[in-house]
């Protein structure tokens, strides 16, 4: 996010570790869920990064390492309270959050996660966001490479996760049905079916 970037490109050089995150830790108090799970994760792998990378050192931290671990609890339990009370479906990318779940709250929450998106299976508006998070956009070499068209892929790993994919599928396929042809839910529904069904799109 922009504003990340923004953080550290004024705070790095202005402030001390300390300093800065204690900044943080008020400010983000009352921040979106989006944007506390963000910099949260971001700064997680400053500290923990991917194999064969190193730490970052303090000076391009954002935050410290306590309060990077305090916001991880802070962050899964607002997860955790979005599923219970259903606010999750209020925000663009319901999923993601999910898929973020595992290593903000140190543990396993799959199971949880995939029950809850299950369950949400029988509510149109539902599968309709799930459907919109699972599509991705990009675009496609014609023959000879003289231009591209647009092109929609599946999000595979991510639909296998948290559904079983026959009974999403049928969901989508059911509501496909039940839609006014030209509605935007129609074109939502059967650009995830055309991508489902394109070998290339998985």
């Amino acid at each position: 996010m922009r504003i990340y970037f923004l953080l550290e490109s004024f705070l790095l050089k202005r402030t001390t570790l300390n300093k800065r995150s204690e900044i943080i830790s008020h400010a983000i108090q009352n921040a979106s869920l989006h944007w506390i799970i963000y910099l949260t994760i971001s700064e997680y792998y400053k500290y923990y990064p991917h194999q064969g990378e190193l730490p970052k050192h303090e000076d391009n931290c954002l935050i410290t390492e306590s309060d990077m671990k305090r916001l991880c609890e802070i962050s899964s339990r607002k997860i955790k309270d979005a599923v219970e009370n259903d606010e999750l479906l209020s925000f663009r990318e319901p999923l993601g959050f999910l898929d973020s779940w595992d290593l903000l709250a140190g543990s396993d929450q799959s199971e949880k996660a995939r029950f809850w998106c299950m369950d949400k299976l029988n509510d149109d508006n539902a599968v309709e966001i799930f459907v919109k998070e699972l599509t991705s956009e990009g675009w496609r070499a014609t023959v000879g490479n003289l231009e591209s068209t647009r092109s929609y892929s599946i999000k595979m790993d991510m639909l296998r996760k948290f559904f079983d994919v026959e009974k999403f599928k049928q969901r989508v396929e059911e509501m496909l049905r039940k839609s006014e042809p030209g509605s935007e839910r129609y074109a939502i529904l059967k650009r995830f079916i055309n991508a489902f069904d394109d070998p290339r799109s998985h």
